[in-house]
């Protein structure tokens, strides 16, 4: 570097000293001398002599700028600990030397700190929105597959029962998934609300450190200040303010498009909440018609969430009457959805569906909506139902609703269904257990009945099926011997040697 700066002089306090020292320092990694490189910078040579030299402490942009062309030059980056170490040389000269720009140099750094706060917890949040976004949209595809699911699972289950068996393995893992992702979407709001009360906290704080700015700048320097600050230091002052309110606009134009994001929000909203109240007030027909002319336009995405809104809002005569009309057309799919969601309805509201499909002969319809409640209900909602149908006579779909539970419910709530019934259906649905369940999960409901203490039950179970059903016997040893289940295996290896010489108590097809 050629040697064109001053030595610094002794009568300057010890900080100002210190700071130009060190700048002096990181200039020489430039091998430049002062002229050449105020030529490069578009800046005064005496001004930048002034501030190397300590008769000025310069702003804190011209350091900043230093250390990157030095970076620069080097083609490395200055050590963290380095430029951290100029920093405060920097602010206690400033404020030995200049109080009023100490303070708003000092306001300026809070100010900084202040944004990249708020940066951080605006892409905290937007981070967080993003994450929610993704579990919703996936819950939302979920339904969807679920609902696919549910309205071809009665023709696989006559036609195909491998294939059934592996769609309703599907539907269980997809619950599982729609519960664990719930869950997620709880705490991603929370963690959102959280993120979102730090972002306005800190955008609080940079409104106040503004007015502060605002205020200093409003005071002005002092008389004697004025004599000593040159023109070349109102100029580098103006081009730090103006520094700071790009800052701040910039500030200003992300939260405008945080709130754009939350409004965009609101609106997705609004649009379901009126749809859902158009679907709560529309007549049968409207419905019929929307949902034809929305398959057309925008796809069975569209139309699941009209199908899902007419399950859930309806009453039964207004749903049962929409059936009517889309069967008019054609829209047995369309169908199939309304009846599983109108499925998880009030069990009243349920049991009224199934009287008139009953009386418009739609069966098959009738027994879809028997099969998912009888799959996915509680027990207490299940004998209510069981119970409705029983008194209003209808032993047809009683029975059947029997049938399904004993084929197809879970069977840990089975179990538990059947420790809760009336014994004489508990011993039936024992029995269409034992005749038509997939082997696959007998053992597993014996097991969950001798977990809840219902062995003559479990002992039904197994008699039942070893009798009606002799092919299994072989499957069953294993199982039994596999769990340690010495009851089981015991009874199982009796009927082995009887099997050929007892019929069962009732033959079921």
């Amino acid at each position: 570097m050629r040697n064109d700066l001053d030595k610094v002089s002794e009568e300057l306090p010890p900080e100002v000293q210190a700071l130009a020292k060190a700048l002096r320092e990181l200039f020489s990694g430039l091998d430049l001398g002062i002229r050449r490189y105020a030529a490069r910078k578009h800046r005064d040579a005496g001004a930048i002599s002034r501030n190397l030299n300590g008769t000025r402490v310069p702003p804190w942009e011209f350091v900043s700028e230093l250390f990157k062309d030095v970076a620069e030059v080097r083609q490395q980056p200055v050590q963290a600990q380095v430029l951290e170490h100029v920093r405060h040389l920097h602010r206690e000269a400033l404020r030995v030397s200049n109080k009023r720009l100490y303070e708003i140099q000092i306001l300026q750094d809070k100010l900084e700190q202040a944004d990249r706060n708020q940066q951080h917890a605006e892409m905290r949040e937007q981070a967080l929105l993003e994450a929610l976004q993704t579990r919703q949209r996936r819950i939302a595809e979920l339904q969807t597959e679920r609902q696919a699911l549910e309205s071809t699972w009665i023709s696989e289950k006559m036609n195909h029962a491998k294939e059934f068996e592996q769609a309703r393995a599907r539907e269980s893992s997809q619950e599982e998934e729609i519960r664990r992702l719930n869950s997620e979407v709880t705490r991603l709001e929370e963690e959102l609300r959280i993120a979102r009360q730090l972002t306005l906290e800190a955008e609080e704080k940079c409104t106040i450190l503004e007015n502060q700015l605002d205020q200093a700048e409003e005071s002005g320097p002092s008389t004697e200040e004025l004599r000593d600050i040159t023109t070349q230091e109102l100029s580098e002052l103006r081009s730090m303010n103006e520094n700071l309110q790009a800052q701040l606009d910039d500030l200003r134009k992300q939260s405008s498009d945080i709130e754009e994001l939350r409004r965009r929000r609101r609106a997705r909203a609004t649009s379901e909440a009126q749809q859902k109240e158009w679907v709560a007030s529309a007549t049968p027909q409207e419905l019929t018609d929307e949902l034809i002319k929305v398959y057309s336009t925008d796809g069975e995405d569209s139309a699941s969430r009209i199908e899902y809104a007419i399950g859930m809002l309806k009453p039964a005569i207004e749903a049962y009457q929409t059936v009517e009309k889309l069967s008019m057309v054609g829209q047995t799919a369309s169908i199939t959805r309304i009846l599983v969601v109108f499925s998880d309805t009030d069990v009243s509201n349920v049991f009224d569906m199934l009287q008139l499909l009953q009386r418009g002969n739609y069966t098959e319809y009738a027994h879809s909506v028997v099969s998912w409640f009888a799959w996915k209900r509680s027990g207490e909602h299940y004998i209510e139902l069981f119970t409705l149908l029983k008194e209003s006579g209808d032993e047809v779909t009683a029975d059947y609703l029997l049938l399904q539970a004993g084929d197809n419910r879970p069977s840990g709530k089975l179990a538990d269904l059947i420790g809760d019934t009336d014994p004489s259906d508990a011993k039936q649905l024992c029995k269409y257990a034992a005749a038509k369940r997939n082997s696959d999960q007998l053992p597993s409901l014996i097991r969950a009945l001798r977990l809840n203490g219902l062995n003559n039950y479990a002992d039904l179970c197994t008699q039942e099926t070893v009798a009606i059903r002799p092919q299994l016997i072989s499957y069953l040893e294993r199982a039994f011997k596999v769990s340690d289940s010495m009851i089981d295996l015991e009874i199982v290896r009796s009927a082995r040697q009887s099997a050929s010489h007892q019929k069962p108590d009732s033959q079921l097809s």
